[in-house]
């Protein structure tokens, strides 16, 4: 043992106790979280000897807490020591806000069996520390967009925080959801805003659309988070730089339609159906008669232009009506004997029929003549 003037104590008499009181004032006391509040410790010495003694704070409160000084050396009957007991709580969301029970301890050098202690309350208070992001903080599109506004609570104690976002210019709508966040301390909730531009950019540039997204917590300061939507037309230039060119042909094109018409088929009708459906699509139909071994008499062998060909409305359009199948010109066989006649005249469809008829002039055998006569006198085979 020492005196407390450093010396060391002489040995005790058997005869001798220890004995300490310690006392706390104030014994309630308050701290917000990142501070500190001190309060008093009065140290006596109890005893019959010259004592040291020892202090020390019991509880969850401990590790926040500093006694100064530590220990304290006493004589007997002398004025009680003055210790200052101080608690720093960290500003951190794990720092629980409420009432901590505090028990400081004074144990004798000289008897460690004896001690005494003083109890108070230490009253952690709530406060608040709220910070927010934007994610993204830019976003493009042609009408809508998303973003989330994220609020991290590093107070000590849960924090409702409305979230709002609003547009200066009168652009845009907002849907938030939710529209009220409460993190826990330590912890983060997001709320999803949802923007959508008011009216459609059709052509142009794109456009820039500023807003602010905002939290109001109580008993913190607003905050106020900028964000932007860029917003793109709907057409992009090289469709409206397309639609400079192509306006103008279409243009060109509908009144060539407008002013044209194309040519029907026609091709087997009767004569009298094809010009009335000739003249119903605009044309001025012109009957040309010719042969045909094919069409029957009365009816279309083509047009002119054909079926398919656009041409302008009013315009002529020569119809080809078959008159039937075309005259074949009788050969001169005057001369050829019978059978190379016959063949020659059946080649080409005729039927022959022989008549034997004196001539002076042209021997037995030869053909004389024909009726109808060669090559004048066309016939139909």
């Amino acid at each position: 043992f020492v005196e407390p003037s450093g010396r060391p104590l002489p040995p005790r008499p058997s005869d001798e106790e220890a004995g300490v009181e310690i006392t706390m004032s104030p014994t309630d006391f308050s701290v917000v979280p990142g501070q500190q509040v001190t309060t008093e410790l009065r140290v006596a010495n109890a005893g019959s000897v010259v004592d040291q003694y020892t202090l020390a704070v019991e509880g969850d409160a401990a590790a926040w807490a500093t006694i100064d000084p530590s220990s304290v050396n006493l004589y007997p009957d002398s004025d009680p020591a003055v210790a200052e007991l101080t608690f720093s709580p960290p500003r951190d969301p794990g720092t629980h806000p409420g009432a901590v029970r505090v028990i400081v301890r004074a144990t004798s050098r000289a008897d460690p069996a004896v001690n005494s202690s003083a109890q108070g309350f230490l009253r952690v208070a709530p406060y608040v520390d709220v910070t927010s992001d934007l994610l993204p903080g830019r976003t493009t599109g042609r009408r809508r967009a998303s973003h989330d506004l994220v609020v991290t609570n590093r107070g000590n104690d849960i924090v409702s925080v409305p979230v709002t976002a609003a547009d200066p210019n009168e652009l845009l709508d907002f849907q938030v959801s939710p529209a009220l966040l409460s993190p826990g301390p330590g912890e983060h909730e997001s709320a999803q805003l949802n923007l959508r531009a008011r009216k459609w950019l059709w052509t142009g540039a794109p456009q820039v659309r500023p807003f602010k997204a905002s939290i109001n917590p109580p008993g913190a300061d607003p905050q106020s988070l900028d964000g932007q939507f860029r917003q793109t037309p709907v057409l992009p230039k090289w469709v409206v730089r397309l639609a400079v060119i192509l306006i103008p042909l279409l243009v060109l094109l509908f009144a060539y339609f407008a002013v044209t018409s194309s040519v029907p088929s026609v091709t087997g009708r009767p004569q009298a159906a094809a010009m009335a459906l000739l003249s119903n699509h605009g044309f001025n139909p012109k009957v040309v008669n010719e042969g045909s071994d094919t069409v029957p008499a009365g009816n279309v062998v083509s047009t002119d232009p054909g079926a398919g060909s656009r041409k302008k409305r009013g315009s002529t359009v020569d119809v080809f009506v078959s008159q039937g199948k075309n005259p074949i010109p009788v050969p001169n066989v005057v001369g050829l004997d019978l059978p190379q006649a016959t063949a020659k005249l059946t080649a080409l469809g005729f039927v022959v029929i022989d008549m034997d008829q004196a001539s002076p002039s042209t021997a037995s055998g030869l053909v004389i003549s024909t009726s109808p006569a060669a090559p004048t006198q066309p016939a139909v085979a």
